[in-house]
């Protein structure tokens, strides 16, 4: 397994990823997916070995790190794809922590050193 930087070739696969877990956001619109994903103050990973097996997106400061996304492919889950991005991202960006909201996969992050805190997410007003 490598761990690369994002690009173009690697797109449709992640739609997929996105699609398969109901991810409605990049499947409705790749191309704003594609800009988010080389947006400047992000960084975006991808783990292949042949296939992409996942991918990590992750905004920055520079000194601390917001994990906007992590997904890995069904088929590779359980096999230390996740944490060796996660691992790559601190190590590429050089923050010192990373934040990030989950609802579903908390058991994940609670093995890996944390700090656990109350958040919110705010919307503009309509």
């Amino acid at each position: 397994m490598r761990v690369v930087h994002y690009a173009h070739e690697h797109l449709a696969s992640i739609v997929a990823m996105c699609r398969a877990e109901n991810w409605p956001s990049y499947p409705a619109d790749p191309d704003r997916a594609h800009d988010a994903l080389r947006a400047p103050g992000s960084l975006t990973l991808v783990a292949v070995d042949g296939d992409v097996l996942g991918f990590a997106h992750a905004l920055s400061d520079g000194w601390w790190g917001y994990l906007s996304l992590l997904l890995v492919a069904e088929p590779y889950r359980g096999r230390g794809v996740g944490g060796h991005l996660i691992a790559e991202v601190f190590r590429r960006s050089g923050v010192t922590r990373l934040d990030l909201v989950t609802d579903e996969a908390g058991e994940y992050y609670r093995d890996r050193p944390h700090t656990t805190f109350d958040g919110f997410r705010l919307y503009p007003r309509s």
